[in-house]
């Protein structure tokens, strides 16, 4: 529940030297124009670099923090571009009024990490995973705003439990490894909320399991002016607690900015939550191995099975597509992949593009199969189509261990 009017996530962005200062109408106010370009000291300028600084984009430098020095340039241009916006490295009202939406505390990225990690899959591994088939949870306490918020708890685990190998089922003890808790301020994990309509939640990524959210906002079981949709929130923190980062990609459920209810994954969600917690089955010491996979709407398009082998033994892996179903048009938006996903847990490869058309005259197909020879334990096979709403596949992933060492 709101209490009061707590100081807004800019609060720790102070101006420091003495260039000149200047005032601007909020940034939703006008057309999208430029407040700032490198060179420039402004304290919009200063905001924008706090908030930078706490989403993973700006590390620490020695300039004055309303000027736009070329580090908070490279760290604007980043955040553009991971969202979609002209990557300018320019301070922009459209820039700002992002930066401003209600959003999750989790930072977008990792500070100091490639730029690689957001030209890969539409989604971000963090942290690493459950080790377990069942990860229990418990609500620490509860909010005044709402009475059925354990009913809204309980369905957004649900919804993920239903798509994954692994069950969340609620526990009531201080055992549980994922605990939900309403916080305030500065509430002691280095990571303070903010008052209300700025940072609305936040959670850690496996296999720490807080999940807090903020009681300053007003929570609801459905979305609203001034309201938070609890379920929504829960479904988002909860991808954080079981390994996924955010998606740049607006219909995501890991987008990190609140666009009113959502409480069902995306397909980009469901492929990168699969991705973490594949199916996994044992070898049993057999030298050819063929396991089925099937890239359904109904799975969020992906289906990913690790095999384990035992070993390591010199072998050789490949994917292949067995069928590919039309549901509705096939055209460049559409494309079925079986990769050698992972080997003894580490990536192969990113994204898969295909062609124009499935089948058009002077076009590639727009199926890949991945294959890959080594030595290893366990080879992950992920099987996945883009726009599960045209299009399902069937395929297998192939393991034939050899004899002799591949080196």
């Amino acid at each position: 529940m709101a209490r009061g009017n707590e100081s807004g996530q800019w609060r720790h962005a102070r101006s420091h030297g003495a260039g000149p200062r200047s005032v601007h109408p909020p940034p939703d106010a006008q057309p999208n124009r430029t407040i700032a370009t490198e060179g420039d000291r402004d304290i919009l300028v200063a905001r924008a670099a706090g908030f930078l600084s706490r989403f993973g984009y700006l590390g620490e430098h020695d300039c004055p923090n309303d000027l736009l020095c070329p580090h908070t340039a490279t760290a604007l241009a980043r955040f553009q571009r991971y969202f979609g916006l002209a990557p300018t490295g320019t301070l922009t009202t459209e820039t700002l009024k992002l930066m401003s939406r209600p959003r999750c505390g989790v930072p977008d990225v990792e500070p100091g990490a490639v730029e690689a990690d957001e030209d890969t899959d539409p989604f971000t591994f963090r942290g690493g995973t459950w080790d377990r088939q069942q990860v229990s949870w418990v609500a620490l306490n509860r909010t005044p705003d709402m009475t059925d918020e354990m009913e809204q708890l309980t369905a957004a685990n649900d919804t993920w439990s239903t798509l994954l190998p692994i069950d969340l089922p609620y526990d009531g003890t201080l055992e549980a490894p994922l605990q939900f808790s309403w916080q305030v301020g500065d509430h002691g994990d280095g990571s303070p909320f903010d008052g209300p309509g700025r940072v609305l939640a936040h959670a850690f990524y496996p296999r720490d399991g807080r999940l807090h959210f903020d009681e300053a906002e007003n929570w609801r079981n459905h979305a609203g002016e001034g309201v938070y949709d609890l379920q929504t929130l829960a479904l988002h923190e909860l991808g954080h607690a079981l390994g996924l980062g955010h998606s740049p990609l607006r219909e995501a459920a890991m987008y990190p900015f609140y666009q009113g209810e959502r409480r069902t994954p995306h397909e980009v969600d469901l492929k990168g939550m699969r991705s973490r917690y594949p199916t996994r089955v044992d070898a049993g010491g057999d030298p050819f191995v063929t396991v089925p996979l099937y890239a359904l709407e109904s799975t969020g398009g992906c289906d990913v099975i690790t095999v384990h082998v035992g070993g390591p033994h010199p072998l050789l892996a490949w994917g292949q597509v067995t069928m590919v179903d039309s549901r509705g048009d096939l055209d460049r938006d559409n494309y079925c992949a079986v990769e050698v996903y992972e080997v003894d847990h580490e990536r192969r490869g990113g994204r898969v593009f295909g062609g124009d058309h499935f089948g058009a005259d002077g076009s590639p197909c727009n199926c890949y199969a991945g294959v890959w020879a080594g030595n290893a334990s366990e080879i992950t096979f992920r099987l996945s189509v883009g726009n599960r709403q045209d299009v399902e596949a069937f395929g297998t992933g192939n393991i034939m261990v050899l004899t002799g060492d591949l080196g």
